[in-house]
């Protein structure tokens, strides 16, 4: 099992580098998920670093599958404790294990598209006597903004207050939760003190 095989010298310096933190900006293309893969792979079998303190991080389904599949190859197998996930489903997974976090509609269950066109923006904007869907959305797409930047409490007028109180009514009715806030509660749930995270010596984030 060599680490190295088929790298350049750049992306060996980039698979091997040690320190606290460190980030790689590169362009598509460039070799970015080689140089991860070669990066577990060196962590593993150089360094000897246990497959159970080190999770992989990307934002895709796709890139995960990728990410698991070259590992797995390179490695021969892939160990059964290594983490390669996307950072949503760890994030759910990470809040579906704890008992102390009362932040989401339990049990969790996430909203899928067709729930949300056809019952949860409906159901806003009757409550709020909208007629226009895209308005609703509009709404959304200023609190999925908020998530982002972790500033969930970020209220900019009244009428985005009605839309929070409206949308807080339906979460109760329906019992869901958006795939786009998981990010933002598991942030507040760390903050909180809520859940305690996982200690990994290594995170490795497919940006």
């Amino acid at each position: 099992m060599s680490w190295d095989k088929g790298l350049t010298e750049e992306q060996k310096h980039a698979a091997s580098i040690t320190g606290r933190h460190v980030r790689l900006l590169a362009g598509p293309g460039t070799g970015k998920t080689t140089c991860i893969t070669s990066r577990v792979v060196y962590l593993i079998s150089e360094k000897n670093v246990k497959p159970e303190n080190i999770i992989v991080l990307t934002f895709t389904r796709a890139a995960a599958s990728e990410l698991r599949e070259r590992i797995a190859n390179e490695l021969e197998t892939l160990p059964a404790t290594i983490k390669v996930q996307t950072l949503h489903s760890y994030a759910l997974t990470t809040l579906l294990q704890s008992r102390n976090s009362n932040r989401l509609p339990l049990p969790i269950r996430i909203a899928d598209d067709y729930e949300q066109e056809k019952i949860i923006y409906p159901e806003i904007g009757r409550l709020l006597s909208i007629k226009e869907v895209k308005e609703v959305k509009m709404f959304f797409s200023n609190m999925e903004s908020n998530w982002q930047k972790l500033d969930g409490n970020n209220i900019p007028s009244a009428k985005y207050s009605k839309f929070l109180g409206a949308w807080q009514k339906t979460r109760q009715t329906y019992g869901y939760t958006l795939r786009s806030e998981l990010l933002y509660q598991l942030n507040q749930a760390f903050t909180d003190g809520a859940i305690i995270p996982e200690a990994f010596s290594h995170v490795i984030v497919d940006e």
